[in-house]
């Protein structure tokens, strides 16, 4: 199997968390070979020009004049030794933390907060009026927006932080506080800071039953007009026969495909009592049959 392979591989099996990292991935390679090119064919001036196009500048308007900014602030990383530690370091935390939101609260809810907590924390960023110029990189800020959403959702979920278990109530701050020291009155650092209060603020939303990122993004969907087109219908013929028995087959697959749905968007905790009900007898059913 080939290296691309491998990749779409990769990709199919973790989904979401799948396409991101290789997006993080992709995106650092790029700024890598730009920086060698740079670097061969002048001062590494075009390198510099580069990076500035991609990155989120603070305190002004930079959203209207260039409002890709909102989602490539965050795969900007420097290339030296040092930076790429620190992306890899970025890649495991972002695998960890992302994979236990998952798995709590389903994989259509992470996309939703990735979608749109990406550019929300942007946002805040740009009209951010006590910062005085400056930009915002790499995706720190996103992983923090992560780890406080965990923390608030099971806080005393325990983790492996070099070696040490820790809950999850007390990494969010420790590493919060890594951040900061690294980010000392910079735009990085309030960064973190904002993203922080949002992760805890949608858990905190979302357990009063109000899921404002759902709300949001039902709102950019209305937009998308091409879903309210319909195809005409095959026509199947199926012999009288067998209408009975198969019409009593489609209600209860269609049943089991609503309910693994649910699972999949909104996690197995959220299902109600008669649909783990229904759940278990049909597995119960299945391994009968076989």
């Amino acid at each position: 199997m080939n290296f691309i392979e491998e990749i779409k591989g990769f990709i199919q099996r973790n989904g979401v968390i799948g396409k991101w990292i290789a997006a993080f991935s992709g995106a650092y390679l790029v700024q890598i070979l730009v920086f060698i090119f740079s670097q061969s064919f002048g001062n590494g001036a075009f390198y510099k020009t580069f990076s500035e196009y991609i990155c989120l500048t603070t305190g002004g308007l930079t959203p209207l004049f260039r409002p890709w900014t909102l989602f490539t602030y965050i795969f900007v990383y420097g290339v030296s030794p040092m930076e790429i530690l620190f992306f890899i370091f970025n890649m495991l935390f972002f695998w960890t933390f992302a994979s236990i939101f998952k798995q709590t609260i389903g994989e259509e809810r992470l996309k939703r907060f990735l979608w749109i907590g990406v550019p929300a924390i942007g946002l805040l960023m740009s009209f951010w009026g006590s910062v005085q110029g400056g930009t915002v990189a790499t995706n720190s800020s996103l992983i923090m927006f992560i780890v406080c959403a965990v923390a608030t959702l099971l806080p005393d979920y325990p983790i492996n932080f070099w070696m040490i278990p820790v809950k999850m109530k007390w990494l969010a701050p420790i590493l919060l506080l890594l951040n900061l020291t690294s980010y000392v009155l910079k735009p990085m650092g309030i960064a973190c800071i904002l993203a922080a209060v949002l992760g805890f603020a949608y858990i905190k939303l979302l357990q009063s039953g109000t899921d404002i990122l759902e709300i949001v993004w039902n709102w950019f969907e209305s937009f998308d007009l091409g879903k309210s087109r319909k195809h005409a219908p095959h026509i199947k013929v199926v012999y009288r026969e067998d209408l009975e028995k198969k019409a009593q087959t489609e209600i209860t697959q269609a049943e089991i495909d609503r309910i693994l749905d649910k699972i999949n968007e909104k996690g197995f905790a959220n299902l109600s009592q008669d649909e783990k009900d229904t759940l278990a007898r049909f597995s119960g059913k299945r391994k009968q049959d076989v």
